[in-house]
């Protein structure tokens, strides 16, 4: 695993180009939250987490044009909290050696990424990414059940603390695409049995309350894969899935947000964004809701890394 965050003088450049294009403000993005008719004396009650699930294609879209920019554009467009990216590229020759996550971290601003690598490819590595605002507090990467046919793959994950909201544990992973699904149903499998209902995250400390699992799992509306995560997990989009893939003309709904069923996270909009050129998947977006804790209860007892104290940085 590779853990960074961007330097300030790389973020200052991202969001003075991101102020420079004509983006949407984030309350006019489609289904943002903004609270309805309440009075501006009514206390607020509750915070919200913008999620994002994107398998990006190794950068490649559909016009078969390597472009990270325009990945990042994407991103950006959205303004998340938390990313779930899939198909990342971390030198390869097809991606021209360029370490993906880096870039695409720096040019849609967002502080804090993390590789998760799945396999070695064509001298560098290939695997899932997340995103994140938010400083990273625990990390681990875990690899899921595989057959010997079958690619491996793994679930990424992160804890961090969300002002308002508290910990969070964040999971990114990338399922199986054998067509049978035996792979997909294990790893299914394994995911409930290491992020649902269990008091220890993988790395042995208490497993926080709000869990978010998001990702491409390649199994459709009604699939064995899909039926054995609701063992542990339910769907947070919002009325009924919409098709993410092919992203041109999009049929099969396999990229998804998810919460983790004892979480006191309240979905409240969703949508998949309308871009059938950047990738071959469209991304998913989710507007999460949680009550509002106290400050002195979201920071209890926290120890966040920074880049000084971080082996890796």
């Amino acid at each position: 695993m590779k853990f960074k965050h961007a330097n300030r003088r790389q973020l200052l450049r991202a969001a003075a180009a991101l102020a420079a294009t004509s983006a949407v403000p984030r309350a006019a993005l489609p289904g943002w939250y903004t609270g309805g008719d309440a009075s501006e004396d009514a206390p607020d009650l509750t915070a919200s987490l913008r999620v994002m699930s994107y398998n990006i294609h190794h950068g490649e879209g559909l016009d078969e044009t390597l472009d990270l920019d325009r990945i990042s554009s994407v991103i950006a467009s959205q303004m998340p909290d938390m990313v779930s990216l899939q198909e990342v590229d971390n030198q390869t020759p097809r991606s021209l050696g360029v370490d993906q996550l880096e870039a695409i971290a720096v040019a849609s601003g967002m502080p804090h990424f993390l590789f998760g690598q799945a396999i070695d490819y064509a001298g560098g590595e290939y695997g899932v990414a997340i995103l994140s605002r938010f400083p990273f507090k625990l990390w681990g990467n875990e690899p899921l059940p595989v057959s010997a046919e079958s690619e491996p793959r793994t679930a990424l994950w992160v804890e961090v603390v969300v002002p308002d909201i508290g910990a969070l544990l964040f999971v990114a992973t990338h399922l199986a695409t054998n067509r049978d699904g035996r792979d997909r149903i294990g790893q299914a499998a394994r995911l409930v049995e290491l992020f649902s209902n269990t008091l220890l995250t993988p790395a042995g400390t208490a497993m926080p309350q709000n869990i978010v699992l998001a990702g491409d799992f390649n199994a459709d509306t009604g699939s064995e894969t899909l039926t054995m995560l609701g063992a542990g997990f339910s769907d947070a989009f919002v009325g009924g899935s919409v098709p993410t893939y092919p992203a041109d003309t999009p049929a099969r709904t396999y990229d998804r947000v998810m919460v983790e069923k004892n979480s006191t996270a309240l979905p409240m909009q969703s949508w998949v964004l309308d871009d059938a050129i950047a990738s071959d998947h469209r991304p998913v977006i989710v507007d999460l809701e949680f009550p509002k804790l106290p400050w002195y209860e979201v920071f209890e007892g926290v120890d966040i890394e920074t880049p000084e104290s971080d082996p890796a940085y």
